[in-house]
């Protein structure tokens, strides 16, 4: 990290001074569907193992322990023992239960998949659950192209309780991303018929015979063109009397990342912005953290500028507050200025001076309305784990704001910079990586605040877009693709105009 402290020393009050500058992206009649935004939470559904009472199984432990698994790997999670009416809420949904599905759930499913979402179903031997695998077969018959898979009925595995080998290239990475699976670790595995060498997950010898303990399809093998499918044949391994819980955990993160996968956040043209925006209901916090890129001005032909920020508002209103840096370029052959800013619409920045912060120094941003509900914000910001002098600043804005949030790299619209001009061009910024861009606000349905990372996607609380700079015809900058579960992302520069 550059030294800061004698730059940031002229910070006073919560404020950022003006400082001069010192530097120069079944039925083939079933309708196709339309995939749908993505939402960004997963439910699991579904009693647990009851079928293993007897065994000093305590039915809900599956569906806790998947909980645990989830939350600690990054992703949101509820549970309910029934299906909610609105499933479009979720991302993907998790069938966690020894009893079958009724007729209305498979329906109510088979259309979340249709439109573009992901299922896990549980399934399991045949000795204690043929109506689960018989239900669960109806769902999958219904969603998969080819059909004809048949789900229990197979009798019982040769080592009921041996692990099963990992099919190392299905489908979609799911069998190494972000984990590297070998085995998984069932306690007496059903079978499944008639999957694909590329839609096996896991398999283990059914009468001496290699047979599917484990599928996965996704939008290419599925009716509809859209959604992602899964099914693991046994509900044990995710209870601790049976499990081998590192591994256990490995295969439902993974399982995690491919049903999210199925749809992406959409992306949109802004005239300024590119990174992740989300309209939103009483916007409480946004953070955000990212590293400071080496900033190019010799690519622009004219004075270049850009900004690296979180905020809250400004995206769809001109109410905005704001914290992050920002680079100018004088001249194409001038140095970068590399500065510390806040900003509050409809004023300018306040900023600190050049050399404020460096190329390679990684930035965490908060900016938090404080109380909740009033015009008064605080930002906290550090630079290489340390604060920034003067932070946490007090910020003041004319009227509340609430209504988005964002983590973005931007074309300033105005005058920056520490020597205040307007710029037409945007600076080569090669990229810059956001490790982290967590929003809360109160949900749709009530006033409980909701947290989550924007590139997860939408839920209760917010409607987010991934944007790209500029427009079809001259795109200046675009969003990469988030990195589940962490959901780390980049903004690229494609040009300056």
């Amino acid at each position: 990290m550059l030294a800061i402290a004698s730059s940031l020393a002229l910070f006073v009050a919560g404020s950022l001074p003006v400082a001069a500058s010192t530097h120069g992206a079944k039925a083939t009649s079933r309708a196709t569907a339309h995939v749908g935004q993505a939402r960004g939470r997963t439910l699991i559904f579904g009693g647990g193992d009851s079928a293993d009472v007897g065994l000093g199984v305590v039915p809900a432990e599956p569906i806790s322990n998947l909980e645990a698994m989830l939350a600690n790997a990054g992703f949101g999670v509820d549970t309910n023992a029934s299906l909610p009416n609105n499933l479009m809420q979720y991302r993907a949904i998790w069938y966690v239960d020894t009893n079958p599905l009724t007729v209305a759930q498979e329906s109510k499913l088979e259309a979340f998949v249709d439109a573009g979402h992901g299922l896990f179903l549980t399934g399991e031997s045949d000795a204690c659950c043929t109506p689960l695998d018989n239900a669960d077969g109806v769902v999958v018959n219904d969603l998969v192209t080819a059909g004809g898979i048949q789900v229990g009925g197979l009798g019982g595995a040769d080592s009921p309780s041996g692990p099963n080998p990992v099919t190392g290239n299905a489908i979609d990475s799911v069998a190494v991303n972000p984990n590297v699976l070998t085995s998984w670790t069932p306690s007496s595995p059903g079978g499944i018929g008639g999957v694909a060498p590329a839609n096996e997950l896991t398999s283990t010898d059914f009468d001496s015979q290699s047979t599917a303990t484990g599928a996965v399809w996704d939008g290419s093998s599925l009716l509809g063109g859209a959604g992602r499918l899964a099914i693991l044949m046994d509900i044990n391994w995710l209870e601790s009397e049976f499990w081998d819980q590192p591994s256990a955990t490995a295969m439902a993160v993974n399982i995690e990342r491919f049903l999210m996968g199925a749809a992406p956040v959409p992306v949109a043209f802004n005239a300024q912005f590119s990174g992740y925006a989300a309209k939103a209901h009483g916007v409480h916090e946004v953070s955000g953290e990212w590293t400071v890129p080496t900033v190019d001005c010799s690519q622009a032909p004219s004075p270049s500028a850009v900004g690296m920020w979180v905020g809250i508002d400004g995206f769809g209103n001109n109410k905005l507050v704001k914290a992050g840096v920002g680079v100018t370029c004088l001249s194409p052959v001038s140095d970068p200025c590399y500065y510390i800013f806040t900003e509050v619409l409809p004023g300018a920045e306040s900023r600190a001076a050049c050399s404020s912060v460096a190329p390679g120094d990684d930035i965490a941003v908060d900016v938090t309305n404080s109380p909740f509900g009033s015009s008064r914000f605080i930002v906290t910001m550090t630079d290489d784990g340390n604060p920034v002098a003067g932070s946490p600043f007090t910020l003041a804005a004319p009227t509340k704001r609430d209504q988005s949030a964002e983590c973005v790299v931007q074309l300033p619209p105005g005058e920056v910079g520490p020597s205040p001009a307007h710029y037409t061009s945007l600076a080569d910024f090669t990229s810059v990586t956001f490790t982290r861009c967590t929003a809360t606000a109160t949900q749709n349905a009530g006033a409980s605040l909701d947290t989550d990372q924007l590139a997860s996607g939408s839920d209760g609380a917010f409607t987010v877009k991934a944007l790209d700079l500029g427009n079809a015809r001259k795109t200046k900058a675009v969003v990469g693709g988030s990195n589940l579960p962490d959901l780390s992302w980049k903004v690229t520069w494609l040009r300056a105009k």
